[in-house]
């Protein structure tokens, strides 16, 4: 019984409740060109899984729908799953995809070719493949070389898409180069602010003011998650419209907790509690504050993997955090460490800041340590 359950999620589209169809970005899918692929990356709660899919049903396209997990690692796995899939997707093909047995593990490269090469047989085009949760596979893993192979030998008639939190690992980098690829990132699904109202009074059921919708949308900064989950908040709690600027609803919190922060090693927890106290940080400051030698390694990672980190390119690069995801991070360095860390790490923080000239930043952080002598 668990197997079959597991089956069915992996090659199962998602079920749409009521959304705001994304024309915008509808079009944006529609231009294929050259493109083979299509990359869609951003944070978690970005929409990324419920564009495609909405796409696929406005459009009226055929498709086949492929969860990854990290048991795809093992490509066996990988490819006995798709071959379900694929069966799913063309009922009419008695003969099932072969599997991936010892035999094949000397020339699974080859064996990959084939197998995708048979796969595309069976589709009738246009048709869609679509691969999701692509993060959830550890960087290290041999299937990312194998997944290239695979798709790399896609009949031109069918279009991938990818639907990942992270930036394509670095063996897709010919794939972009060679403008094969097209990339639709965190900026792309960031949504504008009628967007955001639709929404909200989807979300909410009610019709509420145009300036509470606003006020949504810019706390959210365009996360498509965070403006639910506040409407939702909202709907159960009227009066909590009006005391947005102070208020972080607890179930956006909880969100940040189960979908990232529990998930993350030790170190990386420590590593951003510490540094939620800036308000924007370069490399350096971040060093500084947390003693760690590996600081630009955890950043480009966070960025790279779209951790609600955002990386500007002034002449030194600076680092900041979306501002739900920086006030759930103060809120849990609080409940974490005791009263005298937090006043000595934000001493810390707004000492660094003032070195760097943030100096609003520093006075803010001298003003919550009570540090009246430094401010």
């Amino acid at each position: 019984m668990g197997k079959k359950e597991t089956t069915i999620n992996k090659i199962t589209p998602p079920k749409l409740p009521k959304i705001v169809l994304r024309e915008k970005l509808f079009d944006l899918l529609d231009e294929k060109q050259h493109y083979r692929i299509t990359w869609i990356s951003g944070m978690a709660g970005s929409g990324k899984t419920t564009l495609a899919a909405s796409y696929l049903k406005a459009r009226n396209y055929p498709f086949l729908w492929y969860q990854i997990d990290e048991g795809d690692s093992d490509p066996s796995t990988f490819f006995y799953y798709l071959g379900l899939a694929a069966k799913k997707a063309s009922p009419n093909k008695r003969k099932p995809l072969p599997l991936l047995t010892p035999e094949y593990f000397m020339g699974v490269y080859a064996f990959t070719q084939r197998y995708f090469e048979n796969l595309c047989d069976r589709l009738t085009p246009p048709f869609f493949i679509v691969f999701d949760d692509y993060h959830t596979v550890p960087l290290a893993a041999q299937f990312h070389q194998i997944f290239l192979d695979g798709i790399s030998n896609v009949s031109p008639d069918i279009h991938i898409i990818i639907l990942s939190r992270a930036n394509p690992p670095t063996v897709f980098a010919g794939m972009t180069a060679n403008n094969q690829m097209k990339i639709i990132g965190p900026n792309n699904l960031r949504l504008n602010i009628n967007e955001s109202r639709k929404i909200v009074a989807i979300e909410s059921g009610k019709s509420l003011p145009v300036e509470t919708a606003e006020k949504i949308h810019e706390k959210a900064q365009g996360w498509a998650a965070g403006i639910i989950l506040i409407a939702k908040s909202i709907k159960k709690n009227a009066t909590l419209s009006g005391c947005l600027d102070k208020i972080v609803p607890s179930n956006i919190f909880d969100y940040f907790s189960g979908e990232l922060f529990d998930k993350m090693d030790e170190a990386t927890r420590d590593f951003l509690l510490k540094t939620a106290f800036f308000s924007k940080m370069t490399v350096s400051m971040a060093e500084k504050l947390t003693g760690r030698t590996d600081t630009h390694h955890i950043l480009s990672s966070l960025r790279r993997n779209n951790v609600f980190t955002e990386r500007f390119y002034t002449s030194i690069p600076t680092y900041q955090y979306h501002s739900l995801f920086r006030k759930f991070l103060t809120t849990r360095a609080t409940d974490t460490y005791g009263r005298q860390d937090i006043i000595r790490l934000k001493q810390r923080a707004a000492t660094l800041s003032a070195a760097s000239d943030l100096i609003d930043d520093a006075i803010e952080l001298f003003f919550e340590a009570g540090d009246m002598t430094s401010l």
